[in-house]
């Protein structure tokens, strides 16, 4: 028996899905395609598929295979149930692509991204896109200008910024094998001083930042006996940002799950472990997560499930998305900067568009060039782009050193330290080489 597809509603994907007009979409594509062998397949899993490879800039392979993998593809593209193979082979992309021709694809990608634009859906995930497109791009984002002025850095910062994430403590209750926790303490546990966290949530609301916020850096959120207040705190001043955390699960209760929800926390994404000299099995790691939701009194099912490699629990509590997943980090892990030497790729010639999209700090303020950078790596200071004690976030994002990374980090290119050994995926097409190039010669060259 097929399993009938249960995903999270609130999903931006699936949100999106519900939200487009796709008899709008049948009638763009109908003078396009009708004459065609390719209309055999229905308007919204061809549609949906071009979207998602314009999107994700990926090539005809990865693009069905993508599909396959994900189903909050599947339920973009109109499935009700879990498809294991895919219904079209690579080889119809370019068949429908050649059939729709430039003018019919141009309709296509502009009416589906004036829904995303008109609704106001945070795509980050598979959005990074954009960032090629040269009318979009200010000269300010890959080239200091030392006379840019505030007002302007506040733009900058609006436009790209799709996600801050920040710690309010050290301290983590556990040493994962993934995690540079494992090879450097944090030292003695410590929160983020009130007037710093004040001085943020203020920043926030003066921005009116709508969208990822994660209370996350390399620490156990639940550690901080003061995160609901916070998180009422952020809530009240960017009441439409979207407030997530990772953890361990080892604080969360019921209680505390009601806490969170009552105020206003969106998301929670828990990681089940292994333990020390523990392999990855699937079966067992079914098992902790039904434990887990167990423990809270939830029902649990597996929503999501890639051999070997990954395992989704996605309950909604309350309007509040309870995440429990487990991931084979020996798939997915990356080196930190380089702390941990056994999930290190050499040479890395691949762009990144982190620096881009996200703005990290710790809870000492310490704003770092990505995620991927571990506070108390003894060589962690190279990365360390600004304060926030003695700068805003958005003079921060505008400054030389940021900005610098970012040119280093967009175009195809061997990278420096503390990216060149860095595997986090790019989402990034060889065949971009050229226009990446071209990008940035031509914000050197216009006047800012």
């Amino acid at each position: 028996m097929i399993p009938k597809l249960n995903i999270n509603p609130r999903y931006p994907l699936v949100k999106l899905a519900d939200t487009i007009d796709w008899g709008h979409i049948h009638t763009l594509c109908s003078p396009f395609l009708s004459e065609s062998e390719y209309f055999a397949v229905q308007t919204r899993l061809i549609a949906g598929l071009l979207y998602l490879q314009h999107e994700f800039d990926l090539s005809d392979e990865d693009t069905v295979q993508g599909w396959i993998d994900n189903p909050h593809w599947q339920v973009f593209t109109g499935e009700e149930y879990l498809q294991t193979r895919s219904r079209v082979e690579p080889l119809s992309l370019a068949g429908w692509r050649k059939g729709l021709g430039e003018s019919g694809l141009e309709a296509l990608f502009s009416a589906i991204q004036d829904t995303v634009e008109k609704s106001g859906f945070q795509l980050s995930e598979f959005g990074w896109n954009k960032y090629l497109r040269m009318g979009n791009i200010d000269k300010e984002l890959l080239f200091y200008n030392p006379d840019f002025s505030k007002a302007r850095q506040v733009k900058l910062f609006k436009k790209y910024v799709e996600e801050i994430g920040f710690e309010t403590g050290n301290f983590c209750n556990r040493s994962c094998s993934y995690c540079p926790l494992s090879v450097y303490s944090r030292g003695k546990q410590e929160t983020m001083a009130d007037e710093l966290f004040d001085k943020i949530v203020s920043e926030l609301g003066y921005l009116e930042y709508d969208k990822i916020i994660n209370l996350n850096l390399y620490n156990e959120p639940l550690s901080d006996k003061k995160l609901v207040d916070k998180i009422k705190k952020i809530r009240d001043k960017v009441p439409n940002a979207r407030i997530n955390f990772n953890s361990n699960g080892d604080y969360l209760t019921r209680k505390i799950l009601d806490q969170l929800a009552d105020a206003g926390l969106n998301s929670i994404y828990v990681s089940m472990q292994l333990g020390k000299n523990e392999s990855y099995s699937d079966d067992i790691q079914k098992e902790k997560i039904k434990n887990f939701l167990k423990k809270l009194d939830l029902k649990c099912e597996i929503n999501y499930f890639i051999p070997s490699k990954k395992i989704e629990a996605d309950v909604n509590y309350k309007g509040l998305q309870l995440l429990v997943m487990s991931n084979n980090w020996a798939v997915y892990g990356n080196d930190r900067g380089g702390v941990l030497s056994h999930l290190s790729e050499n040479n890395r010639f691949e762009p990144c568009m982190r620096p881009i999209r996200e703005f990290q700090f710790d809870f000492k303020g310490n704003v770092y060039l990505c995620c991927q950078i571990y506070p108390n790596d003894p060589k962690a200071g190279i990365s360390i782009i600004g304060n926030l004690n003695q700068n805003s976030m958005a003079e921060i994002y505008a400054s030389e050193k940021a900005t610098n990374f970012r040119k280093h980090l967009y175009p195809f290119s061997e990278k420096y330290f503390p990216c060149n050994s860095c595997k986090d995926a790019s989402f990034a097409e060889e065949s971009t080489a050229v226009l990446r190039d071209e990008i940035i010669n031509r914000l050197k060259n216009m006047n800012s």
